[in-house]
């Protein structure tokens, strides 16, 4: 599942076609907890000026569910990881949602 973040707005001037547009303000939690089962693998899109409650929502979802991913052309993977790195977040979280999610995912877990 794709999940953009952005503003209803900025969704509307462009979006990826299948997905699901939430925004951060107000009643994130509640909307995403309602149309988002637990079990689904999400790809989250953002732009938002709101950091520190995409922290908490990221923390509260589970880092161990989110994976950093790219809308290339419209974001580059190098945009993306500057974007990651800005965030409050500390260097494990990080780490997990740069590459040790995706490698738990798909079994490729280095031991």
């Amino acid at each position: 599942m794709i999940l953009d973040v952005r503003s209803a707005g900025e969704f509307g001037a462009g979006h990826v076609p299948v997905a699901l547009n939430i925004g951060l303000g107000g009643q994130f939690a509640s909307w995403a907890g309602s149309l988002i089962p637990m079990t689904s693998s999400i790809v989250i899109v953002a732009d938002s000026p709101i950091e520190d409650e995409f922290v908490w929502t990221m923390r509260n979802v589970g880092i161990d569910h989110i994976l950093l991913g790219s809308d290339y052309p419209q974001y580059t993977l190098e945009q993306n990881v500057s974007a990651l790195d800005r965030l409050n977040l500390d260097e494990s979280e990080k780490a997990k949602i740069r590459l040790k999610n995706a490698r738990r995912l798909f079994g490729r877990e280095q031991h």
